[in-house]
């Protein structure tokens, strides 16, 4: 992997009107979701590796209290499976980052004066005003996504499939990998719940593809269909 931090990081943002959108009826349905940006793409393994090389899991000042025992305690220096050779089709820099806990992902953003959005807000940016089922429109497109059933079993460069565009243009928004929130799976259980994904992923079926579905992980877990993407 070494060279990966000369890759000159792209990170455009783009920007999610102010408006009401056709969310979930998991939550609530049209709902009004103020102005946000999100990544285009995925955070990449090129770009998470600044934050490896710039001695992010060393400083305290990019981690939650949670977060920084959780890294000190299980001796946490990079993502899972960051020096594997059996992974290393995962670990091209043009892929998304996996391996990635929710308190990995969170102190990321941090590094880069960003956050992790919403669930609402990332419904919003997939579903757009209309509640569409992909974020191409209602029906599933195969050469939109590779899922668990259709192509290889392994992550795809951010931006590959270029129909997998949402209505403002953000990339992989189903497919590739599920990505982290900022919102708990059980508000009720506070710092004890584990954290909602969207997106479905490569390892995911077709049902679970969509810009409704969800998922939940324990914000220590590191998987390798799990993923994020920044917002602010």
């Amino acid at each position: 992997m070494d060279g990966f931090s000369l890759l000159p990081p792209e990170a455009p943002l783009i920007r999610v009107p102010a408006g009401v959108y056709r969310l979930s009826e998991r939550l609530g349905g049209d709902q009004e979701v103020e102005a946000f940006e999100l990544d285009k793409h995925l955070v990449t393994v090129a770009r998470f590796h600044r934050f490896v090389d710039n001695g992010g899991y060393d400083d305290k000042a990019f981690w939650s209290g949670r977060g920084w025992r959780y890294i000190q305690r299980n001796e946490v220096e990079t993502p899972r499976f960051w020096r594997e050779e059996k992974w290393a089709r995962f670990l091209r820099p043009e892929r998304p980052v996996v391996g990635v806990s929710w308190f990995e992902a969170e102190a990321f953003c941090r590094f880069e004066g960003r956050r992790l959005p919403t669930e609402r807000e990332w419904e919003a940016a997939a579903r757009g005003a209309d509640g569409r089922r992909y974020p191409w429109g209602d029906a599933w497109d195969p050469e939109a996504a590779a899922v668990r059933g259709q192509g290889p079993r392994v992550t795809w460069p951010v931006g590959y499939f270029r129909k997998n565009v949402g209505p403002f243009g953000h990339h992989d928004l189903v497919g590739n990998v599920w990505q982290w929130t900022t919102d708990p799976a059980q508000p009720e259980r506070k710092s004890e719940s584990p954290m909602v994904a969207k997106g479905g992923a490569w390892a995911a079926r077709i049902d679970k593809n969509q810009t409704d579905t969800w998922n939940a992980f324990d914000p220590m877990d590191r998987h390798s269909h799990v993923g994020f993407r920044t917002a602010r």
